[in-house]
């Protein structure tokens, strides 16, 4: 343990070595030698370890954990997921652990794992969001690719996926990128709702004009300027009410404003470009506004 304590690796691993030449049935010393294996990085030496470690007691969650972590050193992401799957049995409330899970599961495409996985999270932690992680599994689960679950009934995935967002609102609405994920989760599928839809495109939009200066930042402006104009197609093509679309006109509205106001002098023609879109827009709006209510 002194080699190990000043960072002497090797001749940790020496000793360690020869003490379980004498007696092999020693689970602490073998995990600490697969640390240091590690640390020399003698990657044979490290998952011989901890497998042995793993042999005398099977619910070592973190001798699980770090003989992923070998695995994963290798590029043997499958190897690692079936360690971390076991690891979190033994480390059921190690968040670390199943954050790792989560995204091992994510990268080897178990899908279903990978949902229970941020649910556990969302256990541990309350408030816990990884945008990357939900795009991947709303991308797996709108397009119809369910990575090594195969999942056969479509629906079942969809109902997963937004089960697990609207967790994540509930805890999380200052994030404008969940309500879009959302949104477009709604938008799949054989039974769409615009009507949710709608609504998270209009709290999306309203997220991003909350943040401070955000009319000042020409990246929120562009952002805020795609959420309208998304936000007014699904209201004008799918949510046929005048309140939809006066709230969509007003939405518009507003953002134009702000943009004049802020950009009056200094518009460039990406910005010329983005405002003709939305008076383009405006002007659909206000015309399915008035065959709405001329109807």
């Amino acid at each position: 343990m002194l080699y190990l304590k000043k960072g002497n690796y090797k001749d940790c691993v020496d000793s360690l070595e020869k003490s379980l030449a004498i007696s092999g049935l020693q689970e602490g010393v073998w995990f600490t030698l697969g640390h240091a294996a590690l640390k020399t990085s003698n990657h044979d030496l490290a998952v011989k370890a901890f497998r042995r470690c793993v042999l005398l007691d099977a619910d070592n969650g973190e001798a699980w954990s770090n003989l992923a972590t070998v695995h994963l050193k290798r590029n043997e992401k499958e190897k690692a997921f079936h360690c971390l799957l076991e690891a979190v049995k033994g480390c059921y409330d190690n968040w670390r652990i199943w954050e790792n899970y989560l995204l091992v599961s994510v990268e080897t495409g178990h899908y279903n794992e990978a949902i229970a996985a941020y649910h556990r999270l969302l256990d541990l932690k309350g408030k816990f969001c990884d945008i990357e992680v939900l795009q991947h599994l709303v991308r797996l689960a709108t397009d119809g690719c369910y990575g090594n679950d195969l999942l056969s009934d479509p629906k079942d995935s969809l109902q997963k996926i937004s089960m697990l967002l609207a967790r994540i609102t509930s805890q999380v609405t200052s994030n404008a990128e969940v309500w879009q994920l959302c949104a477009h989760v709604h938008l799949k599928g054989s039974s769409p709702n615009y009507e949710k839809a709608a609504t998270e495109l209009q709290r999306a939009l309203r997220v991003v004009k909350q943040s401070t200066g955000w009319e000042k930042n020409t990246d929120q402006c562009e952002r805020a300027v795609k959420l309208s104009l998304q936000y007014s197609q699904v209201c004008r093509e799918y949510c046929s009410s005048v309140a939809n679309l006066t709230s969509a006109r007003l939405a518009m509205q507003a953002l134009l404003a702000a943009l004049k106001k802020n950009y009056v002098d200094t518009m460039s023609d990406h910005m010329i470009q983005q405002m003709t879109s939305l008076k383009q827009e405006l002007d659909l709006l206000n015309q399915c506004t008035s065959q709405l209510k001329d109807s």
